[in-house]
C-alpha cells in the first residue's frame, strides 16, 4: 500500500519497527525521568509505533553525519535495536524489489 501511495519508505520503516521484538527506547532505572522526557521529544500522535518511526528516522539522519551513537545515547535509544530495524527494513525493501513491486534503486526506499 505504501508503494502505491508514494510512502514506501515510511511503510517499510513502520513494518520494521512493528516486527522488532525489542523497544527502541531503553530506560535505565536510575534515569527513567530523563528517558521519558527524551522519548516525549520524539512522540508522535500518542502512538508508540509512530514514535518509533520518528526515532528511527532521526537516527538515520544522524548516521549520515556519524553522530548516531551520541544521538542514541542522548535519546535513550538502543543502538543494536535500531541496527536490527535498519536491517529488517532493508530486507523488506529487497523483497519488494525482487517481486517487482518497486523498481530497484529507488531513492525513497
Amino acid at each position: 500500500v505504501g508503494a502505491m501511495l508514494g510512502a514506501c519508505g515510511a511503510a517499510l520503516t513502520l513494518a520494521a519497527v512493528m516486527t522488532s521484538t525489542r523497544s527502541i527506547f531503553v530506560a535505565p532505572f536510575d534515569m527513567r525521568d530523563q528517558a521519558d522526557e527524551a522519548r516525549r521529544t520524539l512522540a508522535v500522535a500518542y502512538s508508540d509505533h509512530l514514535t518509533g518511526v520518528a526515532a528511527f528516522d532521526e537516527w538515520r539522519k544522524q548516521k549520515k553525519d556519524r553522530r548516531e551513537f551520541a544521538w542514541a545515547r542522548a535519546h535513550f535509544c538502543g543502538v543494536q535495536t535500531l541496527k536490527a530495524i535498519d536491517q529488517a527494513r532493508e530486507q523488506f525493501a529487497q523483497h519488494l524489489q525482487s517481486i517487482g513491486f518497486v523498481r530497484p534503486g529507488r531513492a525513497a526506499l
